[in-house]
């Protein structure tokens, strides 16, 4: 895609990504392994929270946060800062299973978003049906089982040009009862303008910099959020205080919503459905089969 003179499009480093997978898989493969043991039901919902792919998206951008910008198509530059995007100031992406429920996703959508071609409703009945001695090697079985890709729809850029696209938003915040847009509502809107606008960094930085970055921010994985500006883990341990107190044996049926209105009217703070999330998974309470 386009970039002014001294910058380079993200379309064409992209598959930089590629030197985080051995990090994110074996995040993923922990991830999971963490939930062995609490049935097919979270095993399934934990598993579309990202594959290794989303996460080796999570450490490209974090890589480029203080060296990203968007170039137009008159050669306008400006600087962008993925922090202020990242899940807990905003949902960055709508899940694949929560999108699916509000219909079918083109195909146009998978190849512009690199999805795994994968069908959710089947999801728990392979973990129902995976051999108890085979759990703890569960990134092997995911890999050797389903098409690599992506479990993630981002709401602002698309994977093949990488540009600012708003496709996702405009077409998820029309099932508002399925996918939960709001939380991006406005930064949308200051987005928007900037449709078709390329994502880029300078070139010195694509050469000298952005390698090691990438690297360093897979090894830290998701967490790394809290170090670059993300939600301060204080946040977080207040809402599993909350969550625990709340519902000491877990959540049952009620909707996520229900339970973030709740937990935020405890503890006084307004925090995203993502950062609830971690904190359930901090708690170590089980979520159910009604979590959306």
């Amino acid at each position: 895609m386009i970039a002014a003179e001294g910058y380079v499009p993200l379309s064409s480093l992209a598959r930089m990504r590629e030197n985080a997978l051995p990090f994110t898989r074996d995040i993923r493969r922990g991830m999971m392994g963490y939930m062995v043991g609490k049935g097919p039901s979270w095993q399934a919902y934990f598993y579309f929270m990202g594959s290794e792919y989303d996460l080796a998206d999570h450490a490209f951008l974090t890589a480029l946060h203080r060296h990203l910008y968007v170039c137009g198509p008159q050669g306008q530059v400006l600087r962008i800062d993925p922090r202020a995007l990242r899940t807990d100031h905003a949902e960055q992406e709508c899940r694949l299973d929560d999108a699916l429920l509000s219909g079918p996703i083109s195909k146009e959508y998978y190849w512009a978003y690199d999805l795994a071609e994968i069908e959710p409703a089947q999801i728990p009945a392979a973990f129902e049906a995976l051999p108890e001695w085979q759990s703890t090697n569960m990134h092997d079985w995911m890999r050797e089982t389903h098409v690599s890709g992506h479990l993630t729809l981002p709401w602002w850029y698309e994977r093949v040009g990488w540009t600012i696209c708003m496709d996702v938003y405009d077409a998820f915040s029309r099932s508002p009862d399925v996918v939960d847009y709001a939380p991006f509502y406005h930064v949308a809107k200051a987005l928007r303008p900037f449709s078709g606008w390329s994502l880029c960094t300078t070139v010195e930085f694509a050469e000298d910099g952005l390698l090691r970055a990438i690297v360093e921010a897979a090894k830290l994985g998701p967490s790394h959020e809290e170090a670059s500006g993300g939600r301060p883990p204080v946040a977080v341990n207040e809402t599993a205080r909350a969550y625990s107190a709340l519902f000491p044996s877990g959540h049952g049926r009620t909707p996520l919503k229900v339970v973030l209105n709740r937990v935020n009217e405890q503890t006084g703070l307004d925090v995203s459905r993502r950062t609830l999330e971690r904190a359930i998974k901090g708690a170590n309470s089980p979520v159910s089969e009604g979590q959306n």
